[in-house]
């Protein structure tokens, strides 16, 4: 649509303006100004005919051919356009600068995308032509060197519908957001306003006919929504409610007791007098991505993102920065499961033409955002593409078009549709865990503890998760790694171990954890001591040594803050091996880790006189040693909080 008023405003330009011409005859004049009149009148086949007497008598004259090369133009005739515009060149490349981004054009529209750069390209070199078109020629230059290469290159594209329960031959479907396990929908459709509806799998795979989320639909705009990756917590838009700080505002939305409670406007510290839009909750929960207009964006929309303190409120939101956002519009950002991804729509880098959609990989080293590369041809086009998103295992993605993507017919409303995403633009694999913690002694669920998981291969915090009111908890994590995990709880002694997900069977298969918190004990009998020990499943040591791996230092950090919020307990550090050697080497290995241990603490400010240390050698095993997984049990730290 952008390019389109352009075009159609520099053929405006040239019927208007009056051009230096070859020196005519009285006669010709008058064919000229007749020529101009019947243009003005949108009688652009007998302009023509005045214009070619003109030329037959006068073949110099530049004019008269770009007065023709803009009438055909206007005609549609893109190809006598452009014939007629190169006369222009070849009588006189002086005459004016215009006929240079006017060839631009008709060649671009006739997909001669090289010829169409060049020309661009001479367009913006000229020193008499205002600097803001010169800047949008250099823009276009690019864009037609990107689509041309892009074409010669295309990437694999077999879009499919998603049916007629999602989509409709009446109305506009679009905005789209998926369970983890893509079973079920949530899409925003514009019956005249815009509402949310959902849609689940049947037994074949097919969505079933979508149903309005009438609950928080009003007779006002909502749509383009994102929910936590437990399905608890929804942020979406809504526009021009009462309590609105601009036109439109982000709201939220929990899942309490089976239904969505009353909506709620995000306040001040998210919201803007602005526009604020298109949220994407991030997978741990602890970031918003939007788009907004606000004051201190770069251009029309940029990319920014509000955090969630440890308090649970959300701050102020940030710009995410020049490395993704330009000087003209960015929007609908989907940050993938996998924490690392972001695809998101721009029309400010080198494209196909209108909006295109990009992604972009975060990097932990570095702190930074890759430079956003474009999914390339066909998925994009010379039309504006909406936002995508992607599913779980970074294989399938899902857009809305309002051309089929297979017939490239113009279907007058979007559609959403589904694809396989080539490998170099798939982010990281990722699955989900989901999980309960229950007290260790009543079997009760316990809400509010927090879960937090590292990866091991990368030896930094990847989540954190939070038990709901059943004890429950849902997230997603990158596939193909070890994680280790701590749980805490106020009232509880911490809880840790580790998992594994290299040669996970299947991604859409919750790999599941039940946690059993034992009890702070209470300060009274000296009969805790003989209570049952807590297994440090994350202290790691040299093989056949004591020397303590620096990936153990966060298990001995939580033990040292149980130590601190319980400052009248003592502890037991108890080492354990497994059979492998004498007794005596068993006795003393174990003994020298749980020293180790003890005097680590000591060295973090822990009263010496707090900690007992002692070691069981292979006296008393958890598990058999005739196996490498036994003795890997076997071979532990434990201990016990006592008074």
């Amino acid at each position: 649509m952008v390019v389109k008023l352009l075009q159609l405003l520099v053929f405006i330009i040239f019927i208007q303006v009056n051009l230096d011409a070859q020196t005519l005859s009285p006669k010709a004049k008058n064919w000229m100004t007749e020529a101009k009149k019947l243009a003005n009148k949108g009688d652009f086949k007998n302009a023509n005919k005045k214009l070619s007497k003109i030329i037959d008598g006068f073949p110099q004259c530049a004019e008269a051919y770009m007065r023709m090369g803009s009438n055909y133009y206007s005609l549609g005739e893109d190809d006598l356009a452009e014939r007629y515009f190169d006369k222009v060149i070849m009588v006189d490349s002086t005459f004016s600068p215009e006929v240079y981004f006017s060839l631009g054009i008709v060649q671009m529209r006739q997909k001669k995308y090289l010829e169409s750069a060049k020309n661009f390209s001479l367009y913006s070199l000229k020193e008499d032509v205002p600097d803001e078109k010169k800047h949008k020629a250099q823009r276009l230059s690019e864009n037609m060197t990107f689509t041309y290469n892009a074409v010669l290159n295309p990437k694999p594209f077999h879009p499919e519908s998603l049916g007629e329960g999602v989509n409709s031959s009446k109305y506009s479907e679009y905005s789209p957001s998926l369970s983890f396990d893509e079973s079920a929908i949530i899409f925003t459709k514009n019956i005249g306003q815009e509402d949310m509806y959902f849609s689940t799998k049947d037994s074949l795979d097919r969505f079933t006919v979508s149903i309005p989320m009438d609950h928080l639909n009003t007779y006002q705009n909502e749509g383009a929504h994102s929910f936590s990756a437990d399905g608890r917590f929804m942020v979406f838009t809504a526009c021009d409610r009462k309590e609105s700080l601009g036109g439109c505002d982000l709201y939220y939305s929990n899942f309490v007791d089976g239904q969505w409670s009353k909506p709620k406007n995000m306040g001040k510290d998210v919201n803007s007098p602005s526009w604020d839009s298109q949220p994407c909750i991030s997978p741990d929960g602890k970031t918003l991505y939007f788009s907004s207009n606000r004051s201190g964006t770069y251009g029309g929309s940029d990319i920014w993102m509000s955090k969630k303190s440890d308090s649970g409120t959300w701050q102020k939101p940030e710009n995410l920065g020049a490395s993704i956002n330009t000087k003209y519009r960015e929007e609908t950002p989907f940050m993938h499961p996998d924490g690392k991804t972001l695809y998101f729509r721009s029309d400010g880098y080198p494209g196909m033409g209108d909006f295109d959609i990009y992604f972009s990989r975060y990097s932990d080293e570095t702190k930074t955002w890759s430079k956003p590369e474009n999914l390339g041809f066909p998925i994009n086009t010379s039309g504006a593409e909406g936002g995508l998103i992607v599913s779980l295992d970074g294989k399938t993605a899902y857009f809305a078009s309002d051309i089929d993507p297979n017939t490239q017919e113009n279907l007058g409303q979007l559609d959403i549709y589904k694809f396989e995403l080539y490998e170099d633009a798939r982010p990281k694999p990722t699955t989900f865990i989901k999980g309960i913690v229950q007290d260790a002694e009543t079997g009760k669920t316990i809400e509010n503890a927090v879960i937090r998981i590292t990866s091991l291969d990368h030896q930094q915090e990847s989540s954190t998760f939070y038990s709901r009111s059943e004890g429950g908890f849902l997230g997603s994590l990158t596939a193909g790694e070890s994680y280790s995990y701590h749980v805490e709880h106020p009232n509880y002694i911490f809880y840790s171990d580790f998992f594994d997900l290299t040669a996970l069977d299947s991604l859409y298969k919750p790999y599941e954890l039940n946690i059993k918190l034992q009890p702070i004990p209470v300060e009274e009998t000296q009969a805790q001591v003989d209570s049952k020990p807590t297994v440090l499943k994350n202290i790691f040591f040299e093989f056949g040594s004591s020397e303590i791996l620096p990936q153990s230092f966060t298990e001995i950090d939580k033990l040292y803050r149980l130590l601190e919020l319980n400052p009248n307990s003592k502890i037991k550090i108890l080492g354990h091996t497994d059979d492998v050697g004498s007794d005596q080497d068993n006795i003393l290995l174990s003994q020298q880790r749980a020293e180790a241990v003890r005097q680590k603490l000591i060295s973090m400010g822990i009263n010496p006189l707090r900690i007992i240390a002692l070691g069981y050698g292979e006296s008393q095993p958890i598990a058999s040693n005739d196996t490498d997984d036994g003795r890997r049990a076997n071979r532990r730290t434990e201990f016990i909080l006592f008074y």
